[in-house]
């Protein structure tokens, strides 16, 4: 979700779509969220999330040592040397291109691709990174709170009060119970929204 330069959709839809289909195989799921999939107008970046397919592979002293590849990782380091995506720096110079989530440059236009490597959070990481802003900051916030959505013309703030119910929330990319910590499986959106107890809203929908 960005406020700097504004892309139009029809320029933004085909490059979401050619990034995706170059990642897919690397990918177990793969969507596009953000502004695109809200079908605004204008987007001032491409959101991507996708899991990616992890190699099983053995190693140690006895090859008794199992560990989880990360194969889309692996493709984008590939493919950022041969210079066709750039890492993207923030204001401060800072890169982001960690596990969970990169931030770069493809065809021209930002790409922000978040990463959870768990099949079990895909439906809230999809949620929150499909916005609006508004939306996700209510998604959570409990409901005994209230977040601004904007100004009326005369400057006061309109707020509306936060869609998570008290007994959870969001830690880590996950939806957990607040007091245990434990994680709830939330494989996809319409899962999200039964736990959050509202009807669920397509994404152009949620503003």
């Amino acid at each position: 979700m960005s406020g700097g330069q504004r892309f139009p959709s029809s320029v933004a839809g085909p490059v979401a779509k050619r990034f995706v289909e170059l990642i897919a195989p690397y990918c177990d799921q793969v969507e596009i969220a953000g502004s695109l999939r809200r079908r605004l107008p204008t987007v001032g970046d491409i959101e991507i999330v996708a899991v990616p397919k992890l190699d099983q592979r053995t190693g140690g002293l006895f090859a008794d040592v199992v560990s989880a590849h990360d194969l889309l990782a692996d493709f984008l380091d590939q493919w950022w040397a041969t210079g066709d995506i750039q890492k993207r720096l923030d204001k401060n110079d800072r890169p982001a291109w960690g596990p969970r989530h990169k931030r770069l440059t493809y065809d021209g236009i930002p790409v922000d691709l978040f990463t959870p490597a768990e099949p079990d959070r895909l439906g809230i990481v999809l949620v929150i990174r499909t916005g609006p802003a508004e939306f996700s900051h209510r998604l959570v916030t409990p409901k005994d709170q209230s977040v601004v959505v904007g100004k009326k013309p005369n400057g006061h703030e309109i707020r509306r009060p936060g869609l998570l119910p008290q007994m959870y929330r969001v830690q880590d990319g996950w939806l957990t119970f607040r007091v245990s910590g434990e994680r709830i499986p939330t494989p996809d959106e319409a899962t999200v929204f039964d736990l959050l107890g509202i009807d669920y809203a397509e994404p152009w929908n949620r503003g």
